[in-house]
C-alpha cells in the first residue's frame, strides 16, 4: 500500500493555518516538525495537543521561550522528571507552574 504524503515547510504557510494544523494533526512526525519550528505560538498549540510526543515536550523544557516552558510546566502528562527540572528554571511563572502541576500529581517539590 502506498500512502500519499504531503509534505509542509512552516516556512511557507501562514501563520494561521500552522495553528489549525498543531490543535488537530495526530501525526508524532509532523507535531514534532511544527514545535521546532521556532514560532512562539505555534509551539504552545503543539505542547497543548494530546498527541504531541513527550520527547518533544522535554526537548522544548529546555530550550524553549519561557511562555512554552510555562506552558509544558502547566500540563499533567508532562513527565515528573521535566516538571522536577522546571521548579528550578530562571522564570518565576514557570517554578511556580511545574510546582502547581507536581502537586496536583500528588508529588512533593
Amino acid at each position: 500500500m502506498i500512502r500519499n504524503k504531503i509534505i509542509i515547510d512552516p516556512a511557507e504557510v501562514s501563520d494561521d493555518l500552522l495553528l489549525r494544523l498543531a490543535d488537530e494533526i495526530t501525526n508524532p512526525r509532523s507535531l514534532s516538525v511544527l514545535g521546532l519550528s521556532g514560532k512562539i505560538p505555534i509551539q504552545i498549540h503543539v505542547v497543548h495537543n494530546p498527541e504531541t510526543p513527550l520527547p518533544l515536550l522535554n526537548i522544548l523544557a529546555q530550550r524553549g521561550s519561557w511562555e512554552v516552558r510555562c506552558e509544558i510546566a502547566k500540563q499533567i502528562r508532562t513527565p515528573d522528571e521535566t516538571l522536577y527540572k522546571l521548579t528550578n528554571d530562571t522564570n518565576f511563572e514557570v517554578r511556580h507552574s511545574a510546582r502547581q502541576t507536581l502537586k496536583r500529581k500528588g508529588k512533593t517539590c
